[in-house]
């Protein structure tokens, strides 16, 4: 028994020769470039505002470095959801191919489980007390 899905193929030829659909998969695949693409500058971000969280001892230097680390952590976990199950906001369809899927979830990689340890990391060190950061 085979199950017809609720979503059209996005590269099936009866979409990609119509010029109007072509631009739409065209904006969607730049976009989800984009968006992925930026998960690599988050992290990077992330981890440059932690190295300067622990070397600074200035209070509200330290305040304005974590609310920033906050902030870059939810837009990264934003994103993450995005790309793997679609955000309309940010044109991010949500449709993974079987190899992007297995990217994602399967091992060796499984991007999803080191993203969200990744994430869960950046929400606990957040959460230290100043005392206990030191560079």
């Amino acid at each position: 028994m085979t199950f017809a899905s609720s979503q059209p193929d996005l590269h099936s030829s009866e979409l990609t020769d119509r010029p109007s659909c072509r631009y739409m998969i065209q904006s969607i695949n730049a976009a989800t470039v984009n968006v992925a693409g930026r998960q690599r500058m988050l992290s990077q971000r992330i981890a440059m505002f932690c190295c300067r969280l622990a070397s600074t001892t200035a209070p509200t230097e330290r305040a304005r470095l974590r609310a920033t680390i906050q902030t870059l952590g939810e837009t990264m976990g934003r994103s993450h959801q995005g790309l793997l199950y679609g955000d309309v906001e940010l044109d991010l369809p949500g449709h993974l191919s079987a190899a992007v899927r297995s990217l994602y979830f399967d091992a060796p990689w499984q991007v999803d489980a080191q993203v969200t340890a990744y994430l869960a990391a950046v929400a606990a060190f957040c959460q230290v007390p100043d005392h206990d950061i030191t560079a």
